[in-house]
């Protein structure tokens, strides 16, 4: 799903942490994300260290300029849902959305100006759904802008991630009593209020310490009343506070003594810290503080809220029975987690159709064209806009695409393919698709003469170097490298059907190596097949005993038609005690990790998964340039190209990356060369792009 969420700035506030926790959720689950603010601030570093996009508009001229950028912006982008924060933001995304056509969320934070409440009341109609952050800042929303429906909003705490975190009983920060606040210096938030109860305290005889953590426009004026009432050696400032937890902990109390509070984000912060809370006795926070039951409340002035202090200094005790209520309440109402997963199902509702997509798949391995389909399923059912089903022939492939959220049948791929081809018409008439996803050759023929019986637009993956006859009758074509593209052509198939999307894996870059060992570990990952070129590699390296003495194991990773006799072939001889036969592995990162080289001799290669997967660990390769192959590997850059069957050529360089000064650069150049080539989430947004042209032109034939 491709979303937009709009917010007046990138500077801390409750609004701020709460939409972009959900925006970088939304971020890892791979949906695609740009926010876009008016100016920047201190949540700059957290969308970039996240790979987050984001744009500011500036602000000038009545905010005109920005308006006309937001709406490129959103022309650009091409946003499956807008939702704004805080009401500037919302006022021009609001319009924005009516312009071009698309869903609008708002979320409520807080109460606004009289002003805001106007314009509020005669634009509210071209927002598509609401949510507030209490049911205090509803009330009072409809009170100043008239109700709304009730299927156009709801109530969704913003709360605080819970995870598997335990009630944690407050241990008392030592002498004298220390309790504080964590907000923003702003009037709102009635620090003076704090600042003259903390008078009355002194005057009475207390020894306490109150610490008010913080930046904001209020700073100096809150800092000349403490010296004003002679407060210097009980009222501290603390500034910014990067680590939150651990100033909380630093607490036996934290106080919210603020004037209005649509929610108070610090209240649940520091329950989950396991500090006890003592608040001011309205809005937002009465939805999270009972009195005695899961805090303390007062009303905010001077007097009540220094008895409440009082209350707590002289009955310590009490303070961790509290807690322990607050927290089991904090678990039943204000998992942040929650709320962020039911704004996204009405993200889901919003966009209104689901999409149904049907893969076939004529394997039942777990190839690197089999994990490019997983990936693919994987990443339709995580965008909330598709059902997926598919068609397979066994396992393990079926129990793999079933965990990933597909429905799947399977059947035998014997007689020609003929059981495939019943069960694969038989699902689509089941599912009814709007288009089929076909993935190796026999799917991609059957799916053709399926999507033709029923008038079913196919999108085909060509994994290999295959012929054009079992893809030529589908609709449209993906080619997983430029070799491939390049194969089709040359046999005459149609460049216009034809679409290059790289393959690439849902992994991160890990690092690059230094050799330290005086033997190579050496990886080959692939199906045991003729094509693969297994046979003549090996033989190639037990001919020269200057390259055997270089080579600790050989680890060889896969299954295939021939396991068996290249076991048999190597079962004596000088590779005999070096190789291993791991058989197929279902996570081939457990022994990666601790591979030196990795080497593929194959015959002919569309574009080998195997070698990113190596690479990611900053693992150099040695390849045949073949296919695909020449646009993972850069001779002398991440590895070594070598001609298919030359065994001279395949044995110099084992050798020459046998030297740590050569084999260093290169997995410098292997890590560099992956980071480049890996963009996951583009290639996934490649694929939903021309997934939805191929529906799109499907129906209009």
């Amino acid at each position: 799903m491709r979303i937009v969420v709009v917010i007046n700035a990138l500077t801390t506030g409750g609004a701020q942490d709460f939409a972009l926790s959900a925006v970088k959720a939304f971020h890892d689950r791979g949906d695609k994300l740009l926010v876009i603010a008016f100016r920047g601030g201190a949540y700059e570093p957290f969308l970039l260290e996240n790979g987050i996009s984001f744009e500011l508009l500036g602000e000038k001229y009545l905010d005109i300029p920005s308006f006309f950028k937001l709406l490129r912006l959103l022309t650009e982008f091409k946003p499956d849902i807008i939702h704004s924060h805080l009401y500037r933001a919302t006022l021009l995304s609001r319009f924005a959305a009516k312009i071009l056509d698309i869903p609008h969320i708002v979320s409520i934070h807080g109460k606004e100006s009289k002003l805001y409440e106007t314009v509020e009341s005669l634009t509210r109609k071209d927002s598509d759904y609401f949510f507030f952050s209490s049911d205090y800042l509803r009330q009072a929303y409809f009170t100043t802008s008239s109700f709304l429906p009730d299927n156009k909003y709801e109530v969704t705490y913003p709360g605080v991630f819970i995870e598997n975190i335990s009630a944690v009983s407050p241990e008392m920060a030592g002498e004298p009593f220390t309790f504080g606040t964590l907000s923003r210096l702003h009037k709102v938030k009635g620090l003076d209020i704090l600042i003259k109860a903390c008078s009355i305290l002194k005057e009475r005889g207390y020894v306490f310490r109150c610490v008010i953590a913080g930046e904001g426009k209020e700073l100096a004026s809150l800092k000349d009343l403490v010296a004003d009432l002679k407060l210097q050696e009980n009222c501290f400032f603390a500034g910014h506070v990067s680590e939150k937890t651990a100033f909380l902990k630093s607490l036996d109390l934290l106080v919210s003594p603020s004037r209005d509070e649509g929610f108070g984000i610090n209240i649940c912060e520091a329950i989950l810290s396991g500090v006890p809370v003592a608040a001011s006795d309205l809005g937002g926070i009465k939805e999270i503080i009972s009195d005695r039951k899961t805090g303390l409340l007062f009303e905010p002035l001077p007097l009540p809220m220094a008895e409440t202090l009082i209350f707590a200094l002289e009955n310590k005790s009490f303070l961790p029975h509290i807690v322990d209520e607050a927290f089991r309440v904090l678990v039943e109402k204000f998992d942040r987690e929650k709320s962020i997963k039911r704004i996204r199902e009405v993200y889901v509702a919003m966009t209104d159709k689901k999409y149904n997509v049907h893969f076939a798949i004529s394997s039942k391995e777990l190839g690197g064209g089999e994990r490019l389909a997983l990936g693919l399923i994987k990443a339709l059912v995580n965008d909330g806009r598709f059902n997926v089903s598919a068609t397979c022939q066994g396992e393990p492939l079926k129990s793999a695409l079933e965990a990933v959220g597909a429905e799947v049948s399977a059947v035998s791929g014997k007689a020609g393919g003929i059981f495939f081809l019943l069960r694969l018409l038989t699902d689509i008439l089941r599912f009814s698709p709007d288009i089929i996803s076909a993935h190796l050759n026999r799917a991609a023929l059957f799916s053709s003469l399926s999507g033709k019986m029923t008038a079913t637009p196919v999108l085909a993956h060509i994994h290999g170097l295959n012929k054009k006859s079992y893809y030529e009758n589908c609709d449209h074509l993906i080619a997983v490298s430029d070799a491939i593209k390049k194969h089709m052509e040359q046999q005459g198939g149609a460049a216009a059907k034809i679409t290059v999307i790289k393959n690439c894996i849902d992994k991160l870059p890990v690092g690059f190596k230094n050799l330290k060992k005086d033997k190579l570990d050496i990886s080959i990952t692939a199906k045991l097949h003729k094509n693969k070129g297994h046979e003549w590699a090996l033989k190639a390296i037990e001919s020269d005993d200057v390259l055997l003495d270089k080579i600790n194991k050989i680890h060889i990773l896969g299954s295939g038609p021939e396991e068996k006799y290249l076991k048999e072939l190597f079962s004596s001889g000088p590779l005999a005690d070096k190789l291993i036969f791991h058989g197929f592995v279902t996570d081939p990162d457990t022994i990666l990790k601790d591979m030196d080289v990795a080497l593929l001799p194959s015959l002919g290669e569309g574009i080998p998964l195997s070698l990113l997967e190596a690479m990611r660990f900053g693992i150099p390769c040695v390849a045949t340039d073949v296919g695909g192959v020449k646009e993972i590997v850069e001779d002398s850059i991440s590895g070594f190209l070598v001609p298919s069957e030359n065994a001279e050529a395949l044995r110099k360089s084992l050798l020459e990356i046998s030297k740590p000064e050569v084999y260093n650069e290169l997995s410098k150049g292997a890590f560099e060369s992956f980071k480049k080539l890996n963009d996951y989430s583009a290639m996934l947004e490649s694929f939903k792009s021309l997934l939805f042209q191929a529906m799109k032109q499907g129906k209009k034939k």
